[in-house]
């Protein structure tokens, strides 16, 4: 008995393209293929099936999304997908109108129309409700982990010789003062003697303090201070300078036994 011969699969003659202008952008409007109703959210497997490429034109912001927004976050998001591309997908719901609502990368959308994309990839998780989609948006912004300042430093000065303060200056989210703290700790003296103090800079009143710590005492430092800047939207300069005046002034109005 003859066993019938594979078809070969059909190849199309003409191939998707990328367009120098929009690194995503396919030559035809691409079709969204439709998605289950209700899927599961606590499925474990990866859907790639619901990875799709959706005109820019049919995405809509939420109008619950709590983030705020950051015009200078902004245009360095548009800088750094002109220069990258698209890394990270948009997380979307269907709404009625045959559109859909970004529930996470509402600011990578303002990004996308900055730079007059005209598609982007997206994860499509079908028709769930506004709630479902609330909570997973607050389930993926609100496990984001911290940065370490005094680990992530080091790496920022070591970028810098690599590709020089400008480059990085047009898609870091920081603006130049704070790129100069990150090179001042990257360029910390841990060997240096404790305390030890210097003059920020010939004339300014501002002092720069040095201090040898362990790496688990650097570790408290840091999360403390990171945690009092965060919450209290501190900003500047001297924005470290004055967390750490804070917790000080703090422990002045502390029983001394309290540390024994």
């Amino acid at each position: 008995m003859k066993i019938p011969k594979k078809k070969k699969p059909a190849v199309s003659p003409n191939p998707p393209t990328v367009s120098e202008n929009s690194p995503i952008v396919s030559p035809e409007p691409p079709s969204v293929p439709p998605s289950p109703v209700n899927p599961s959210i606590g499925d474990p497997s990866v859907r790639l099936d619901r990875m799709v490429e959706i005109p820019v034109d049919r995405l809509r912001k939420a109008p619950w999304n709590y983030k705020d927004d950051d015009e200078f976050k902004a245009s360095q998001l548009a800088a750094n997908l002109q220069r990258n591309g698209q890394l990270l997908n948009l997380i979307v719901r269907h709404i009625p109108g045959d559109l859909f609502e970004v529930i996470d990368g509402n600011h990578r959308l303002d990004a996308v129309l900055l730079n007059k994309w005209a598609s982007v990839i997206c994860y499509d998780l079908g028709e769930i409700s506004e709630r479902q989609a609330k909570r997973i948006a607050i389930e993926i912004n609100e496990t984001r982990f911290p940065s370490n300042i005094s680990r992530l430093a080091p790496i920022i000065t070591e970028l810098n010789a690599e590709f020089g303060k400008d480059d990085l200056l047009k898609t870091f989210p920081y603006p130049a003062s704070e790129i100069d703290s990150f090179l001042s700790l990257g360029a910390f003296d841990w060997e240096s003697p404790n305390p030890k103090y210097k003059w920020d800079d010939p004339g300014s009143n501002l002092l720069k303090l040095e201090i040898l710590l362990t790496a688990e005492q650097m570790e408290i430092v840091n999360s403390a201070l990171t945690r009092i800047i965060t919450e209290m939207n501190l900003e500047g300069k001297t924005k470290m300078g004055r967390a750490l005046e804070l917790v000080c002034a703090d422990s002045l109005n502390t029983p001394i036994e309290s540390f024994r």
